[in-house]
């Protein structure tokens, strides 16, 4: 054989090792791959608690995996769920997706804040540096839908109504 097949030989079978490495260390530590490829956490039911990256730091929340209302697509997972609202997260952007689904949207607001607060087992500081999405369908309010409101007390919230 000549140098260069060895050499060429070499790094093929030490790219395949490198690769089949990676996947095993992914599988083993609970990560998926996206449908880009890259790898995202998804935190193992027996934790009691996972911590989530967000631009501002990481946030350390209890752990929704454990008794999931819904288990959703790319790994996400429905971790409240009443006639009011619903509230999501996905892992893969490290996100949570919140939905208004009563007419009285201010006191669903606030209901869903709390139990959100409560259930991951957060400050409002800490739920503030979360990446969070609240919105309201157009058919619980035409006036309302097509807007991400996030926290009301968070910096980034905004209010319903203006007279609030």
């Amino acid at each position: 054989m000549s140098k260069i097949y060895k050499i060429i030989l070499f790094v093929f079978v030490l790219m395949t090792v490198g690769i089949i490495g990676y996947y095993f260390f992914a599988i083993s530590r609970n990560y998926s791959l996206g449908e880009n490829g890259e790898s995202f956490f998804v935190p193992s039911p027996s934790e009691p608690k996972f911590e989530i990256k967000t631009k501002n730091g990481k946030v350390t929340v209890n752990n929704i995996y454990k008794n999931p209302i819904k288990n959703l697509s790319q790994s996400g997972v429905r971790f409240l769920e009443n006639e009011s609202y619903i509230a999501d997260f996905y892992p893969q952007d490290q996100g949570f997706l919140m939905v208004i689904e009563n007419s009285d949207v201010q006191s669903a607001r606030d209901m869903l804040e709390k139990d959100f607060l409560e259930v991951l087992g957060i400050s409002e500081k800490e739920a503030c540096k979360l990446k969070i999405t609240l919105s309201v369908p157009f058919g619980v309010n035409e006036d309302l839908a097509g807007e991400n409101y996030g926290l009301s007390f968070c910096p980034n919230g905004k209010k319903f109504f203006e007279n609030q």
